[in-house]
């Protein structure tokens, strides 16, 4: 049996991407909201942008800070452990997970050099990031357990779940921006669709921590809204920007 936890230098390769992905997404949502407020606004209508805008800017930094703080914490926790009777991962506030050497369906390796461990149920995979310590022994140990796979479709996946963001960006723009009912009708209900299969996946993800399970409710919030926006603009009621 023999543990491994994740590279010294892991967390800071971490938070860079993640800082990357945030500043993105802030900058994207910013893009929406003032898109939103040019296209509605009416001759006359207060611009509260200048005061919005710092608001949300104040806001985001301060998420941004006391995530970094819990992320280290969480990430300095993952915890892996190869023996001959299967892989365990062990993390902080998410529950402990072991798949049986008989019960590992394949070990699939990325082209980044990260591991999935796959069991025979969807929701048993086990992710060994390539930040982990010493990459060369746990494929190493991952070899005496099953042959691991080269994943060819990594790249492709990626292309289609960046494509699938940016489609959800595109109809929330123009479910709020153009007011005509076969759109909404369109991008209506395949955003609910979307926000309803990324809460079922999380939910039902055994990688997700409990606390980020319990906030991730919060998406029944849009949910709710952009059935709300539906309902009045096929009734033909004045939108409420």
């Amino acid at each position: 049996m023999q543990q491994f936890r994740m590279d010294k230098d892991g967390h800071k390769k971490i938070v860079r991407k993640w800082l990357i992905l945030t500043a993105a997404l802030t900058v994207i949502t910013t893009g929406i909201i003032v898109a939103t407020n040019f296209y509605t606004a009416n001759p006359g209508d207060i611009n509260v942008l200048p005061y919005v805008i710092p608001f949300l800017a104040v806001l985001f930094a301060f998420n941004i800070y006391r995530s970094f703080k819990k992320q280290k914490k969480f990430l300095h926790s993952y915890c892996v452990t190869i023996s001959e009777n299967g892989v365990t991962r062990e993390q902080m506030n998410t529950p402990p997970l072991s798949i049986s050497s008989l019960e590992i369906r394949e070990i699939i390796k990325t082209k980044k050099g990260s591991f999935i461990v796959k069991g025979v149920d969807r929701t048993d995979m086990i992710f060994i990031p390539h930040w982990i310590e010493n990459p060369a022994l746990v494929e190493e140990r991952l070899q005496q357990l099953a042959p691991v796979a080269e994943n060819k479709k990594d790249a492709r996946n990626r292309k289609l779940r960046a494509a699938l963001a940016f489609l959800a960006i595109g109809m929330i723009i123009c479910l709020y921006t153009v007011p005509n009912k076969i759109v909404t009708l369109i991008c209506g209900p395949l955003l609910i669709g979307f926000i309803v299969w990324a809460l079922y996946e999380i939910q039902t993800s055994k990688n997700v921590p409990t606390n980020a399970k319990r906030r991730n409710w919060v998406l029944l919030i849009p949910i709710i809204a952009i059935a709300y926006l539906i309902y009045l603009r096929l009734n033909g009621f004045p939108m409420p920007y």
